[in-house]
């Protein structure tokens, strides 16, 4: 099929991890292309792309005209409903691009619990990932696209207004190393907090944000929390705690 027919499915965000796409560069280029990407054929005579968008990529960098394809011939429906299901089957899209494709299969007339069974995941989950395309800062969402912020603390962000605010919070949220219960106390004190307290907060630290002895981090390594824990063994037994 000759590249200049293909386009990118409407399901798929634009976001390419160059990283990645680097690689499958120079593994096409030594290697050639070892299977065939998966289109069906709109109805304006282009073909969208199913399954295969940074290989019909990395072939385009390589000024090849052709790249081979296995057409299938499916409705619109079925079409998406493939296209999601490779991109679980092949990859792990982001947290961002899996709202987005929940949120064109809604659009498109599938319900939410439809679209949850696509995924395995209940009803409330689909809600909770559209929530991040609706209601979190573009400046976020990029950073969760691109795996520099985790769903979970995302959730906690989107419950802000959309802005500065998400962006204040997140720092602090990184500056402390906080994990997600203390990420979501920090959320809800900023929402019932005035400004001058959320500057001093910035400024100072102090409530809601732990104090500067202890260490609530995100994932704490094995060895580190033994090493703690040791600690305060030590401690009991010394009669100091």
């Amino acid at each position: 099929m000759p590249c200049h027919k293909l386009v990118d499915n409407p399901l798929r965000m634009a976001y390419y991890n160059q990283t990645h796409l680097a690689g499958l560069v120079v593994s096409i280029k030594e290697n050639g292309l070892l299977e065939p990407i998966l289109v069906h054929p709109g109805e304006d005579g282009r073909y969208y792309i199913l399954s295969g968008h940074y290989r019909v990529r990395a072939v385009r960098r390589l000024k090849q005209p052709q790249i081979l394809c296995r057409v299938c011939h499916f409705d619109q429906r079925t079409a998406m409903i493939v296209y999601c299901t490779q991109s679980l089957l092949t990859r792990a899209p982001s947290a961002i691009e899996e709202a987005y494709m929940m949120a064109a299969l809604i659009k498109a007339g599938f319900s939410m619990s439809r679209v949850g069974a696509l995924w395995g995941k209940s009803k409330s989950w689909v809600s909770r990932r559209i929530k991040l395309l609706n209601d979190l800062d573009p400046q976020l969402k990029e950073e969760l696209g691109q795996g520099h912020l985790r769903p979970r603390l995302a959730q906690e962000l989107a419950r802000l207004p959309r802005g500065n605010e998400q962006a204040r919070v997140l720092d602090l949220i990184r500056q402390y190393h906080l994990n997600k219960a203390a990420a979501a106390q920090l959320v809800d004190w900023w929402l019932s907090a005035t400004e001058t307290e959320r500057c001093r907060l910035e400024e100072t630290g102090g409530y809601p944000l732990p104090d500067p002895g202890e260490k609530i981090i995100a994932s704490p390594s094995p060895g580190t929390y033994t090493a703690d824990s040791l600690k305060r063994c030590t401690l009991i037994h010394r009669g100091v705690v």
